[in-house]
């Protein structure tokens, strides 16, 4: 008996050790998410993002290519083997000379004594080459398409870097509009209490006779108003950070955003300026534009190598049997192709190259003007983001300082209700402005630092 008894609590200690230890391995209800910074959120796109492995996939598919590409100056070199087996001979040899045979075939048709002038041969064989073509002179075929793969390869490294720099984009974006959406929370909740201590107020007041008993309904209304504007900010703060988990490759892990970054400071943009031309010239996408007009040009070589002739040397070294014995052999020869009729049909191809060509350069130029557009639009919307800062502090101050004499006035009894709740609303919507102002600012600072080439101080 003791024995079961003792066999049973082992059984329900095990129990309460699984459960503990299932109830360990996920997360609680309303346990707190993990808060991630802005530099890791943006590190962790940039690697585990579909898009980053996709642009990684690109640079090494160019790079094959371009390992390919090469293997084109070596020589081709081929090796070869047959064997046969036949259920009869394939030829009769003759043995004799013909005037020798024909006496013996007289011979036999008098005495019949059936003597054979030939034999058979050739039942079965064998045979083994290898061989060797050496280009000498291809007009540049070679050369070109190497060249080619080659800007492929740089082609494919810029644009997986510009791909990061739109990740990088995208990153902030999500993280951004997550800590605007957390500052309205915070500016809620003291806009919860601000209106939370004017209906105390208001229904004091109205208790003495000073005010009308409306003042604390409307008060009441303000509350309810507050309460359905959280409603809708929790949702919307819950949908952002199951998108920037997935974003972040971290789908179903319970991640949120440090709401500090508010309080770094601002730097004056002008002391972020450079040089315009100089960051065209520096950018990413000019030299995207610069290696669009050199494929361009080696395409138009390639059509015009369809004029010229190909030069190649080669060796072939085989080994035979059939009859007797095995037979080897060697030769070496020297090839010469001269296209004809491509003089007056791939000409066409060569002037539609040229066409190609005048339009990259045409594109680059063009493209070139845009470069300097963007990155002045980029320091004009960094300026005003910095004068948006500014404004939303002056504006909080007067903001504090107009809701502080309203409530003074109404307690009294020289304003209304409606013009203290207006005056409250004017508080937070100043609030508002500053976090979503401060969020702006570093958004477009990136923004600048990135059409500038500067990617790398951003973080």
């Amino acid at each position: 008996m003791t024995k079961k008894i003792i066999a049973i609590a082992i059984i329900i200690f095990n129990c309460q050790f699984s459960i503990v230890n299932s109830l360990n391995a996920q997360p609680m209800a309303g346990s707190s998410p993990r808060i991630v910074s802005l530099s890791e959120c943006v590190s962790t796109m940039r690697k585990e993002n579909i898009k980053a492995a996709n642009a990684r996939n690109n640079v090494q598919m160019a790079e094959e290519f371009q390992k390919y590409a090469r293997t084109k100056y070596y020589p081709t070199v081929s090796a070869r083997a047959f064997h046969f087996e036949a259920n009869d001979y394939l030829l009769r040899k003759d043995l004799f000379s013909p005037d020798v045979s024909q006496a013996i075939e007289e011979i036999n048709r008098e005495y019949d004594l059936g003597l054979d002038t030939s034999i058979n041969v050739l039942k079965r064989g064998s045979s083994a080459d290898i061989g060797l073509v050496q280009p000498l002179y291809t007009g540049g075929r070679i050369h070109n398409v190497n060249k080619l793969a080659d800007l492929q390869v740089e082609g494919m490294k810029l644009l997986q870097d510009t791909n990061d720099d739109i990740l990088v984009l995208e990153a902030e974006l999500l993280y951004f509009t997550l800590v605007k959406l957390h500052g309205k929370q915070q500016n809620l909740l003291a806009a919860d209490a601000e209106v939370a201590s004017i209906l105390k107020d208001a229904r004091n007041l109205a208790t003495e006779g000073i005010v009308n008993s409306n003042d604390a309904l409307t008060a009441e209304l303000a509350l309810d108003q507050l309460n359905a504007q959280r409603v809708r900010l929790d949702n919307g703060i819950r949908l952002l950070r199951r998108a920037m988990a997935k974003a972040m490759g971290c789908a179903g892990e319970d991640l949120d955003v440090d709401t500090t970054l508010l309080t770094t400071p601002v730097v004056a943009p002008e002391n972020l300026w450079v040089n315009v031309e100089s960051a065209v010239d520096n950018s990413n996408e000019n030299r995207l534009l610069e290696l669009n007009v050199e494929r361009t040009q080696l395409q138009t070589k390639l059509a015009k190598a369809n004029y010229l002739p190909i030069l190649a040397l080669g060796g072939n070294v085989g080994i035979s049997r059939y009859l007797s014995k095995a037979n080897t052999k060697g030769v070496a020869f020297a090839t010469v192709v001269m296209p004809i009729s491509t003089f007056w049909s791939e000409r066409h191809l060569v002037r539609r190259s040229k066409l190609s060509e005048q339009m990259a350069l045409d594109q680059r130029r063009d493209k070139r003007e845009m470069l300097d557009l963007n990155i002045r639009d980029a320091y004009d919307n960094l300026s005003a983001a910095y004068q948006q800062v500014a404004i939303a502090r002056k504006s909080i101050a007067k903001a504090d300082e107009n809701l502080r004499i309203k409530h003074e006035e109404y307690i009294n009894g020289v304003t209304n209700m409606t013009i203290l709740l207006d005056a409250r609303q004017q508080q937070q919507t100043a609030h508002d402005n500053l976090s979503d102002a401060l969020c702006d600012y570093h958004h477009a600072r990136t923004k600048y630092l990135i059409a500038t080439g500067r990617k790398e101080q951003t973080y």
